[in-house]
């Protein structure tokens, strides 16, 4: 059977008691109080790359609801000079069409006026007319009489254990032993791995940094934007208030050159009713004054009504004349 000696157990306890007290006084302790100052700047830096990574966001955020809002305003500003300019077109096409339409009953209304006016002297004059032509064609009627003829036939053609005390050195030589080893086989991967770790947070607050760097350039780029957001804004504004001035001034000219295409297309409607109107009137004044003169002039020579009014060459005559 195993027996174990306390008094032996007692100082192994008590030696490795020491060097865990030694160990953790010299080793872990040291190095915990580094890890937590060093977890200290790196969550710092990351506190103050998040703040400035917010803060930028803030800008931006800012930045594009204000350029937004004068998007917004500049549109509004667009669509009321727009469609003052759709009204005022409208209204400039509606009084041109409105002229038009007035010019040309006006224009009916006196043709009709002149019409009966010209009429009503026709009549007064039909048979001072009639006898007029009856003295200067009286030479001419026995000829054309010969010519009806002809002149009819050529008018037709048109398309994821026991020991003693002398025992005792040799399991302190072990320990010291088994210390030495563990210090001499964890020292090497100690120091790699704590050389990894510097390396690593170097590279972390090295990257951090930069990226401070680089949100404080963007930073104090936005920062010098939004103090001049006012004219940033007033810019758009501007510009959307210019586009929409020019599009109104274009809308304006057009209706004004449509209004007087309308207002030159009336007045050509006008002159050439006035000139058919004119044209029928001396029709039909000649038309009665021949056929009054045919009266006379059948009855003086005993010819036929429509042998007389049928002829051509006395209406070219008497329009010579």
């Amino acid at each position: 059977m195993l027996e174990l000696d306390p008094l032996l157990l007692l100082i192994h306890l008590g030696i490795y008691l020491v060097f865990l007290f030694l160990f953790g006084t010299f080793a872990v302790k040291p190095i915990v109080a580094h890890l937590k100052l060093r977890e200290q700047r790196l969550g710092g830096l990351r506190r103050k790359s998040d703040e400035l990574a917010a803060e930028l966001q803030a800008l931006r955020t800012t930045l594009e609801q204000r350029t937004a809002e004068a998007q917004i305003e500049g549109g509004k500003h667009m669509d009321a000079v727009r469609k003052r300019a759709s009204d005022e077109e409208h209204r400039l096409l509606e009084e041109a069409r409105a002229a038009a339409s007035n010019l040309i009953k006006q224009t009916e209304t006196h043709l009709a006026e002149q019409l009966v006016t010209a009429r009503a002297d026709l009549e007064r004059r039909l048979s001072e007319i009639s006898g007029s032509i009856v003295s200067r064609l009286g030479v001419v009627v026995l000829g054309l009489c010969v010519m009806l003829e002809d002149q009819a036939l050529a008018s037709s053609a048109e398309g994821g254990h026991h020991a003693s005390i002398g025992d005792l050195l040799f399991p302190a030589i072990n320990f010291a032993i088994l210390v030495v080893l563990l210090f001499k086989v964890l020292k090497k991967p100690l120091s790699t791995m704590l050389q990894k770790r510097r390396t690593g947070v170097a590279d972390f607050i090295a990257q951090h940094e930069q990226r401070q760097e680089q949100l404080a350039a963007e930073l104090a780029t936005l920062r010098d934007r939004v103090s001049g957001l006012d004219q940033i804004v007033a810019e758009i504004v501007e510009d959307k208030r210019a586009a929409a001035m020019a599009d109104y001034e274009k809308t304006l000219a057009h209706a004004r050159a449509v209004a007087a295409q309308i207002a030159d297309n009336t007045e050509r409607i006008c002159a050439s009713m006035i000139v058919k109107a004119t044209a029928e009137l001396v029709d039909e004044a000649l038309d009665r004054a021949i056929a009054e003169a045919g009266l006379q002039l059948a009855g003086r020579k005993n010819l036929g009504v429509e042998q007389v009014l049928g002829s051509p060459s006395l209406r070219n005559l008497w329009a010579q004349n």
